[in-house]
Parts: C-alpha cells; sequence; structure tokens
C-alpha cells in the first residue's frame, strides 16, 4: 500500500516555502471518514513522522505541524470525528481515528512514528499507545463497540506528552462548581462551597482577577471533596436513565443528552499557590465566573450525552485517564511543560508515573499553554524535542 502514497508529489506552499502540506480524508476501522492535515519538509522523504490529535477541538493545524516539518520531520495532525462537539464524543472510537492517522503512516514508508500529545490530547495519547502496546478495553464504559482488543492500533515508537492535564474526567472534575444544590437550577448556590464568596477566601492583592487568592487547607479539602461527590453523582443519575432506556426496549433510542451546569470553578484559578507555577491568575478561557456562570458556549462537559458522559467525563467511568495507561507504556517518553502554563502542571506526576524505562521531563520556562505570541519559545521546545529524537536515532 506504500507505493501508492506519493509523498514527493506534494508541493510546497505559497506562503511558506519551507514547508509541504496536503489536506487528507483518511478512513477508519469502523468506516468513519477522518480529516487530517499532512505537513512535510520543502525537500526530501522524512522516514521518521509525529501523529497529533486532540479529541475534541476543531482547528485542522497543529502549532508544533510547521516547525517539525522545518526540522525535517513528517508531521500529521489528525481531526477526531468528533472535532467541534464533544457532546456525544465515544473516546473509544477517537482511539480508531487515531489510528487511521498512525496506520496512513506507515503505509507511507514511515520508520519511526512518534505520538504527540498535547493537552486534552495528552490522555488520549497516552490511552492509545497503552492499547496499541497491549490492548486490555473490550468495550466502552457503557457496554457498547469498539472492542479494542480486537481493533488494529499500530503503536508508535516513542512518545511525547506536552502541557497536559491528567485526563478529561480528571480536569473536569477539578472545575466542576460544588456548590451547585440543585442540577436543574444554574443559580442556585450552597455560599459555604462557594469559591467566588469572599467568606470563603482571603484576598492576595487589591482585586480578585488581578492577584487572585488564597483559600485555606480545610477548604479546599471540603470543596475537592465535594467536587467528586458532584461528579459521581451526575453519574450515578446517568446509569439510571441509560437502564430506563434499556427498560423502554425503543431500539432507536440508546441516548439522550443533558446540561451541565457551572464547569469553571477551579480553585486554582485564583490561587496560585495550588499547583503552583509561573502562570497569572485566571482560566485559559477568560474570567472564571463569568464563563462558571454565563458564557453561551459549553466548556468542561457542560453539554454530554449519557453514553458520552461515561467515556469522556465520569471520574470513575471514563477509560481515558492518564495516569492508568502512562504506567502501562514502554516506549520511549519525553514529558514537556510550559512553566506559564494557565492548565494544571502535572508533568512531574505524569513521568514519575510512566512505564517507559527510557524517559525524560524538561520544563519550557514561561512558555505558554499553545506558546501563542511565543515564536522563539516554540522554536526552543521544538528544538528540544527534536534533538531528543535524534539522540535515539528518530
Amino acid at each position: 500500500m506504500a507505493k501508492d502514497i506519493n509523498l514527493e508529489g506534494i508541493e510546497a506552499g505559497s506562503i511558506d516555502e519551507e514547508v509541504r502540506q496536503q489536506a487528507l480524508i483518511l478512513t477508519a476501522q469502523d468506516g468513519e471518514g477522518i480529516e487530517a492535515l499532512l505537513y512535510l519538509p520543502a525537500r526530501g522523504r522524512p522516514e521518521t513522522a509525529l501523529v497529533a490529535m486532540h479529541p475534541a477541538t476543531q482547528a485542522a493545524q497543529n502549532y508544533a505541524g510547521k516547525p517539525f516539518a522545518r526540522e525535517g520531520y513528517a508531521f500529521l495532525n489528525v481531526k477526531s470525528r468528533y472535532a467541534g462537539d464533544d457532546s456525544t464524543l465515544i473516546f473509544e472510537e477517537v482511539l480508531l481515528d487515531i489510528a487511521a492517522g498512525v496506520q496512513f503512516l506507515r503505509d507511507a514508508g514511515m520508520r519511526r512514528i512518534v505520538m504527540y500529545g498535547h493537552s486534552g490530547g495528552a490522555s488520549l495519547t497516552a490511552y492509545y499507545q497503552s492499547q496499541a502496546e497491549s490492548p486490555s478495553v473490550t468495550c466502552t464504559p457503557a457496554g457498547d463497540l469498539p472492542d479494542l482488543t480486537k481493533g488494529k492500533l499500530p503503536p508508535g515508537d516513542a512518545v511525547f506528552i506536552v502541557n497536559s492535564h491528567p485526563g478529561r474526567s480528571t480536569a473536569s472534575t477539578l472545575s466542576l462548581d460544588p456548590s451547585v444544590i440543585d442540577e436543574r437550577d444554574p443559580w442556585g448556590v450552597d455560599p459555604t462551597l462557594d469559591m467566588f464568596n469572599p467568606a470563603n477566601y482571603r484576598l492576595v492583592g487589591a482585586r480578585l482577577e488581578e492577584k487572585g487568592a488564597t483559600y485555606s487547607p480545610e477548604f479546599v479539602t471540603r470543596y475537592r471533596a465535594a467536587q467528586v461527590a458532584r461528579n459521581e453523582r451526575i453519574t450515578a443519575w446517568v446509569r439510571e436513565r441509560l437502564a430506563e432506556l434499556n427498560r423502554r426496549g425503543d431500539a432507536p433510542v440508546k441516548d439522550e443528552p443533558f446540561f451541565v451546569y457551572r464547569t469553571v470553578a477551579d480553585l486554582a484559578h485564583y490561587d496560585l499557590s495550588i499547583d503552583p507555577s509561573d502562570r497569572q491568575v485566571g482560566s485559559s478561557w477568560g474570567d472564571p465566573r463569568y464563563l462558571n456562570y454565563y458564557a453561551p458556549t459549553a466548556h468542561q462537559g457542560r453539554v454530554s450525552s449519557l453514553r458520552s458522559w461515561l467515556s469522556q467525563w465520569g471520574l470513575h467511568t471514563s477509560n481515558a485517564d492518564m495516569m492508568t495507561h502512562i504506567a502501562r507504556i514502554t516506549a520511549p517518553l519525553l514529558v514537556v511543560q510550559s512553566t506559564s502554563d494557565r492548565w494544571m502542571c502535572s508533568a512531574q506526576m505524569v513521568h514519575d508515573a510512566a512505564g517507559s524505562r527510557d524517559k525524560d521531563l524538561h520544563y519550557i520556562k514561561g512558555g505558554y499553554h499553545l506558546f501563542k505570541g511565543q515564536s522563539g519559545l516554540l522554536a526552543q521546545a521544538v528544538a528540544l524535542m527534536a534533538k531528543w529524537l535524534r539522540a535515539r536515532g528518530f
């Protein structure tokens, strides 16, 4: 099959003569059509390729694609079938999408493939590599196909984990507002669990939005426990609704949507002593209180289907947990973390838990989550990763 893929026929673009790129349509094992964008050096045929995917983002391009192509590597950014709308996302199906990208690169003659996991794509990458090396998941958390032990998931030869969090279910639970009194009421508040209530914090500066605040250890412990409890209550309700749908026996109706209020309430947005780093106050998306109460767009599982909740957001049901799967992989691993990333810094935790014997951890001082407006730091990060690859013959 490799002979049918002519990488030399891809021409350099008019905007960037150092990089060739081509839009592709790939086919997953279950027949789903998958979009991808391939970056290549302006000349030559690389033997090593990187493959990246975020489970939900719409962006066809990846910030690292062109820089890696300039370093002499191929870079394939794959869009999942749920890109742009994660309300019904099933992680196990997304693994088939990224498998289509890896298989394309193998068929194109790539001798080495590096799994590039960034942000929410990091736990996806760990999940994929874990199942590619040693498949164990036989169905989704709702009991549906695919059976990953019977799928074709070609493994990567190395793994990059960049600016990651510990998985969507964990990250979303840390952002769930535990002061919600009634899941049907967006406004009801338990003041003793409200992170925005001045009675529960001590200001660092003149305004909460400028310097943030500190929460007492007792409040943090109680708050985190209440977040877990809220996630578990939603999960229990989801199971009840699925059981009810099954009792009805209406074959076409196997799922239903629901809304989760107030999902941007992580204490670390304001308290920089929690998971300390060089980050600034606030969330990656903007003002936490506005987003928590008023934002018209969905954040952190605000809109979900029953089956998607179990696969994607349920703390104790989702299979896509970073720490579970990073411990199962054996491929060489590089963890890279920007120190000014507003997401939680799980780099040390991921590195220490990794099952790989060959593993390294590097920090990019002052880097943001996406290196936006930081071309110099992005170049530094890519050069570091390319050097790591070349030291291993990639």
